[in-house]
């Protein structure tokens, strides 16, 4: 197991302090923390490659090979091969992209469970925007501390 000091020492958020105190993060740290070595690794991307995809230059072949090399990454990590990673959006984008065809098939009269767990806001307005588009009129709401899904 890594020393919890090391693990920490890798995150320059997690040495921030309010008066005095040791700052606490409680906001589901998916993309808030990020270790010093991803802040650098963006640095150089947004200084050095940070062009548009498939030109002839120079910032555009650069930010092609970080591409390239974040998708060979990602397959070595998955066990599997490159054509099978795809990058996309942030979740909450994702699903609204995704949510219209999960709901292809709803139908008026048609129960859908909406989770209110924080941080989900955003994505659960995706799916009450899909149940009305198909005139679904019963959305199920649950809180996410009485459900144990």
């Amino acid at each position: 197991m890594l020393p919890i000091d090391t693990v920490r020492a890798a995150f320059p958020a997690l040495s921030l302090a309010d008066e005095g105190l040791p700052r606490v993060y409680l906001d589901a740290p998916a993309g808030t923390q990020v270790a010093g070595r991803v802040v650098q690794a963006m640095s150089h991307a947004m200084m050095d490659a940070c062009a548009n995809d498939g030109g002839l230059f120079r910032t555009s072949r650069a930010a092609g090979a970080i591409a390239d090399q974040a998708i060979a990454s990602a397959a070595t990590f998955f066990n599997c091969a490159d054509d099978e990673v795809i990058f996309g959006l942030n979740t909450t984008s994702l699903f609204f992209q995704m949510a219209p065809l999960i709901a292809h098939n709803w139908q008026a009269g048609d129960n859908i469970l909406l989770m209110s767990r924080p941080g989900c806001r955003r994505r659960r307005r995706a799916g009450l925007r899909c149940a009305s588009w198909n005139g679904i009129v019963r959305p199920l709401r649950s809180s996410w501390r009485r459900c144990p899904i």
